[in-house]
């Protein structure tokens, strides 16, 4: 199968952004040449969680951060990445990234405490958030507390 023409300069382009960010990862003891990587393992990588948290709130092109969420979704950053997690879900949706809402959301499966049920309820309730609320629907189910029923 081809790639489209376009591909390989898109994925120069985001292997070139992604450079500082894989550094710093490796600087801290994993050997990765993409936030993807980590995504792909299995293994645990709690070291590299305040890097990603940091490099999260940059302006990276969507695949990159998309990248950044799934590695967070983790249990070694639970607590630790999740009100900036949410903070990132409104900035997505603001520009109009649904799939990047959608993976923030896919990452507080793993991620979501009693303290995030109030703002989780709030994205989940309304509708012009769209498809991107659907797995902190399923988050919500996953703690006991009233509010979350």
């Amino acid at each position: 199968m081809a790639l489209p023409p376009n591909f390989e300069e898109l994925k120069k382009q985001l292997d070139l952004e992604e450079k500082q960010l894989v550094k710093e990862i490796c600087s801290v003891g994993y050997k990765i040449s993409s936030v993807w990587d980590l995504v792909n393992t299995r293994e645990e990588y709690p070291e590299a969680i305040p890097v990603l948290i940091k490099h999260l709130q940059r302006p990276y092109h969507s695949r990159i951060k998309e990248g950044i969420v799934r590695a967070l979704g983790v249990g070694q950053a639970k607590g630790r990445a999740n009100s900036i997690l949410l903070d990132e879900y409104d900035k997505a949706l603001k520009l109009g990234d649904w799939s990047l809402g959608w993976a923030i959301g896919n990452a507080f499966f793993t991620l979501i405490q009693k303290e995030d049920v109030e703002k989780i309820i709030g994205i989940v309730t309304n509708k012009a958030n769209g498809r991107s609320r659907e797995m902190f629907v399923m988050a919500l189910g996953r703690i006991k507390k009233e509010e979350s029923k």
